[in-house]
């Protein structure tokens, strides 16, 4: 008898679940984190498709800095760095440090702060400008790596 109960309570619970699951799927899907075609659409998701220029841009073996204008150790500034540095794996997003790091990701809720932290460490922007996270190159390391040539002149960067 017992081991009916148990059963009972136990499918009930997982009904109750499924219900809650089919109440609120019009929300989830409506959201814009919620599906895109047909798969559950994750806030990893959005950071790999803002960090889809870097990733196309920066080897797969390389160190890269992470620049926020955020306040250090506020949530945004946490979650956009975990976020992208899951995105970019197996690429390694550390914070920014001058001197060590050749490629730089920028991820500027400001503009201008974005340009204020740029000019500072003399980095050279690779990405679009229009976008809201951003590739930089470290000009004092560029002939440390062989890569950097390259997807200079691709970008028409190159001196």
């Amino acid at each position: 008898m017992p081991a009916t109960i148990a059963r009972f309570v136990t499918a009930l619970i997982i009904l109750n679940a499924l219900f809650n699951i089919i109440a609120q799927w019009p929300a989830l899907t409506a959201s814009p984190l919620g599906v895109r075609n047909g798969f559950a659409y994750t806030p990893l998701d959005y950071a790999a498709e803002r960090t889809a220029f870097i990733q196309q841009r920066v080897p797969r073996n390389a160190s890269i800095g992470f620049l926020t204008d955020q306040p250090p150790g506020a949530f945004e500034a946490s979650r956009a760095f975990y976020e992208a540095r899951y995105a970019l794996a197996p690429r390694l997003l550390e914070p920014f440090t001058p001197g060590k790091h050749v490629w730089v990701m920028g991820d500027f809720e400001q503009e201008a702060a974005g340009q204020a932290l740029a000019q500072q460490f003399g980095l050279i922007l690779i990405s679009p400008p229009n976008e809201r996270v951003k590739l930089y190159m470290a000009p004092a390391k560029t002939a440390k790596t062989p890569d950097t040539d390259k997807i200079l002149a691709q970008d028409g960067l190159a001196e």
